[in-house]
Protein backbone atom coordinates (compact mmCIF):
# COMPACT_ATOMS: atom_id res chain seq x y z
CA UNK A 1 0.00 0.00 0.00
CA UNK A 2 1.43 3.32 -1.07
CA UNK A 3 0.47 6.52 0.67
CA UNK A 4 1.65 9.59 -1.75
CA UNK A 5 2.69 12.01 0.56
CA UNK A 6 3.10 14.90 -1.40
CA UNK A 7 0.92 17.03 -4.50
CA UNK A 8 1.32 16.21 -7.94
CA UNK A 9 4.72 16.18 -9.44
CA UNK A 10 6.53 15.91 -6.09
CA UNK A 11 7.42 12.25 -6.16
CA UNK A 12 7.30 11.28 -2.37
CA UNK A 13 5.37 8.11 -0.74
CA UNK A 14 5.60 5.98 2.46
CA UNK A 15 5.28 2.15 1.26
CA UNK A 16 2.94 0.55 4.18
CA UNK A 17 4.36 -3.10 4.50
CA UNK A 18 2.46 -4.20 7.72
CA UNK A 19 0.08 -3.09 10.63
CA UNK A 20 -0.76 -4.12 14.12
CA UNK A 21 -4.17 -4.71 13.50
CA UNK A 22 -6.38 -3.53 16.77
CA UNK A 23 -10.18 -3.62 15.39
CA UNK A 24 -11.47 -5.76 12.53
CA UNK A 25 -9.97 -9.08 13.16
CA UNK A 26 -13.17 -10.92 12.45
CA UNK A 27 -13.79 -9.77 9.12
CA UNK A 28 -9.92 -9.42 8.44
CA UNK A 29 -9.66 -13.16 9.28
CA UNK A 30 -11.84 -14.61 6.82
CA UNK A 31 -10.37 -11.99 4.06
CA UNK A 32 -6.94 -13.51 4.51
CA UNK A 33 -7.92 -16.94 5.41
CA UNK A 34 -6.37 -17.63 8.62
CA UNK A 35 -7.11 -16.42 12.47
CA UNK A 36 -3.14 -16.35 13.23
CA UNK A 37 -3.19 -12.86 13.67
CA UNK A 38 0.66 -12.15 12.93
CA UNK A 39 0.16 -13.52 9.24
CA UNK A 40 -3.36 -11.24 8.37
CA UNK A 41 -1.55 -8.13 7.94
CA UNK A 42 2.28 -8.69 7.66
CA UNK A 43 3.29 -7.35 4.05
CA UNK A 44 1.96 -5.54 1.73
CA UNK A 45 0.12 -7.57 -0.44
CA UNK A 46 -1.41 -9.27 2.92
CA UNK A 47 -2.09 -5.90 4.58
CA UNK A 48 -4.52 -4.97 1.13
CA UNK A 49 -6.29 -8.06 1.63
CA UNK A 50 -6.97 -8.26 4.74
CA UNK A 51 -7.99 -4.44 4.96
CA UNK A 52 -10.42 -5.09 1.24
CA UNK A 53 -8.20 -2.64 -0.25
CA UNK A 54 -7.90 -2.63 -4.51
CA UNK A 55 -7.67 -0.39 -7.46
CA UNK A 56 -10.62 0.72 -6.99
CA UNK A 57 -8.66 2.65 -4.04
CA UNK A 58 -6.15 4.14 -6.37
CA UNK A 59 -5.47 7.70 -5.71
CA UNK A 60 -8.11 7.64 -3.08
CA UNK A 61 -7.83 11.18 -0.89
CA UNK A 62 -7.18 9.31 2.47
CA UNK A 63 -8.05 12.59 4.90
CA UNK A 64 -11.98 12.55 3.57
CA UNK A 65 -12.75 9.37 6.23
CA UNK A 66 -14.72 7.46 3.48
CA UNK A 67 -14.21 3.82 2.83
CA UNK A 68 -10.59 4.19 3.63
CA UNK A 69 -8.63 7.21 5.84
CA UNK A 70 -5.81 7.70 8.20
CA UNK A 71 -6.80 7.99 12.04
CA UNK A 72 -5.35 9.09 14.97
CA UNK A 73 -3.38 6.64 17.06
CA UNK A 74 -6.12 5.26 19.73
CA UNK A 75 -4.03 6.09 22.67
CA UNK A 76 -0.68 7.82 23.67
CA UNK A 77 1.27 4.69 24.18
CA UNK A 78 4.58 5.11 23.05
CA UNK A 79 6.37 3.37 20.63
CA UNK A 80 9.95 1.93 20.32
CA UNK A 81 10.36 2.91 16.75
CA UNK A 82 13.53 1.50 15.23
CA UNK A 83 15.20 2.06 11.68
CA UNK A 84 16.84 -0.64 9.35
CA UNK A 85 17.99 -1.18 5.77
CA UNK A 86 14.73 -1.65 3.39
CA UNK A 87 13.21 -5.15 2.56
CA UNK A 88 13.98 -6.48 -0.57
CA UNK A 89 16.13 -3.55 -2.19
CA UNK A 90 19.65 -4.06 -3.21
CA UNK A 91 21.06 -0.98 -3.81
CA UNK A 92 21.23 1.56 -1.10
CA UNK A 93 21.52 -0.73 1.45
CA UNK A 94 23.31 1.85 3.48
CA UNK A 95 19.98 3.72 3.73
CA UNK A 96 18.11 2.97 7.28
CA UNK A 97 14.78 3.81 5.24
CA UNK A 98 12.29 1.22 7.13
CA UNK A 99 10.90 2.21 10.13
CA UNK A 100 8.56 -0.02 12.46
CA UNK A 101 7.75 -0.36 15.81
CA UNK A 102 10.52 -2.81 17.53
CA UNK A 103 8.46 -4.13 19.75
CA UNK A 104 5.67 -5.23 17.04
CA UNK A 105 4.77 -9.12 16.19
CA UNK A 106 3.18 -8.10 12.89
CA UNK A 107 5.97 -7.96 10.75
CA UNK A 108 7.09 -9.70 7.56
CA UNK A 109 10.56 -10.17 8.32
CA UNK A 110 12.22 -9.32 12.18
CA UNK A 111 14.26 -6.15 12.00
CA UNK A 112 18.27 -7.46 12.16
CA UNK A 113 19.63 -3.93 13.14
CA UNK A 114 18.20 -1.79 15.40
CA UNK A 115 18.70 2.06 14.79
CA UNK A 116 16.54 4.65 17.42
CA UNK A 117 15.23 6.88 15.27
Amino acid sequence: LNVVTEGEGFPSAVLLRAVEPLQGLEVMSPRRGTERYVNLTSGPGKLCQAFGIDRSLDQWELTQGQRLWLAEPLSETEIDIVVSPRIGVTSAQELLLRFCDGASTCLSRRVRTRHRS
